[in-house]
């Protein structure tokens, strides 16, 4: 039966390490856009007021996601150091109009309201913070897989 097995050559496989390298590379690449789009973005936002010059509500269709509501704004940012800039907002993609009318309702023009926006664009302001949990959770999965499939091809590099 000896003979039906053939024997393994000991030696690298350097396909496995660069795959392995260019993963790496990829996966963290993929985790540092993550955190630097949402994460430290969302901490570093300041708060001002926003005056709403504008409002509607309007019809959106997403290629994979079908149709939506946005409530959008446009708004006047007042930021800590009492400079004003022209900015807007829009709400994410909503499933009805009702949603997208309500959130209209909340902030009416010509009112001034809490706002936060971003120090380096203060044009970048959001009446209402938010932070997505799916997005979390989707790159908490991707993480999970991703540093198990590398695990994987860090043995199996080092098996041979």
């Amino acid at each position: 039966m000896s003979h039906l097995v053939t024997p393994v050559k000991k030696g690298t496989n350097w396909g496995i390490y660069i795959f392995t390298m260019i993963a790496i590379g990829f996966f963290l690449w993929f985790l540092y856009s993550f955190l630097i789009q949402y994460s430290i973005d969302f901490a570093s936002q300041r708060q001002g007021q926003c005056t709403v010059t504008d409002s509607g509500t309007d019809l959106y269709y997403g290629s994979n996601s079908g149709y939506s509501y946005v409530a959008y704004f446009q708004l006047t940012v007042q930021t800590q150091e009492g400079k004003s800039y022209q900015g807007s907002w829009s709400t994410e993609h909503l499933d009805t109009r009702d949603q997208a009318d309500a959130v209209a309702a909340r902030y009416p023009v010509g009112g001034t309201y809490p706002c936060w926006y971003h120090p380096s664009d203060p044009t970048m302001a959001e009446l209402e913070q938010s932070f997505d949990i799916l997005r979390i959770v989707f790159v908490v999965v991707i993480a999970l897989v991703g540093t198990s499939m590398l695990i994987r091809l860090w043995r199996l590099s080092r098996r041979r």
